[in-house]
């Protein structure tokens, strides 16, 4: 298998059990931790930073109630299933990513010429000719284009067929083991604001989450 249990690194990613990856999540399985650290400190809200940050944080992996149950196996097996579609999904939305950006390049440059072929039309064949030749690059990236989000958005139904089945275990795991994750929890993350339903309870002064 290309990865370990419990938060060890696996194929440059360290995935585990974590708290408040969303804020309106307790608990959760992370993908990549530090991937999730990155994003939050690109895509957030600036007010909101500080606090994201201070309480998202790793279970560790010998503390963790319930590991061998049948609900532990249970929510693992659909962590690795989850896994494996989001290194699928992550690949397919590269390869549509990739072919959007080629697409919009060479429709630039072929609208460009269409500009070109329809000013010049006292120079017809060789306008003609610069602008047939785009055509035919605008097709073929509208082609690849087209095929790239056909299987982005197939990876993308499988994506969600297995996230649905991986949260009804987490669900399943964190419902039965709560009280011992809750404890643990309150031990390792002080001062949280979290209300059972988000983090976002509290305002200081300078209107910065805390």
């Amino acid at each position: 298998m290309p990865y370990k249990r419990g938060g060890e690194k696996m194929a440059a990613r360290i995935s585990a059990l974590v708290a408040h990856c969303h804020h309106d999540v307790k608990y959760e399985y992370c993908y990549d931790y530090e991937g999730r650290v990155k994003y939050i400190r690109k895509y957030k809200d600036k007010n909101e930073q500080k606090l994201r940050l201070r309480l998202f944080f790793i279970f560790p992996t010998d503390r963790l109630p319930g590991k061998g149950s049948s609900e532990w196996e249970a929510y693992y097996k659909e962590w690795e299933a989850y896994y494996k579609e989001c290194e699928a999904y992550d690949k397919a939305w590269g390869g549509y990513n990739t072919a959007r950006e080629a697409y919009n390049t060479v429709r630039e440059a072929y609208n460009k010429s269409r500009e070109v072929y329809d000013k010049v039309c006292g120079a017809y064949y060789t306008a003609w000719g610069g602008y047939n030749k785009a055509r035919e690059v605008y097709d073929k990236a509208s082609g690849d284009y087209d095929k790239a989000k056909e299987a982005y958005d197939k990876e993308s139904g499988a994506y969600y067929t297995v996230w649905e089945a991986y949260d009804k275990a987490r669900e399943a795991y964190t419902s039965k083991y709560s009280k011992e994750l809750d404890a643990l929890h309150d031990e390792l993350c002080p001062d949280c604001p979290w209300d059972g339903k988000t983090i976002f309870t509290r305002k200081d002064k300078n209107g910065k989450w805390y």
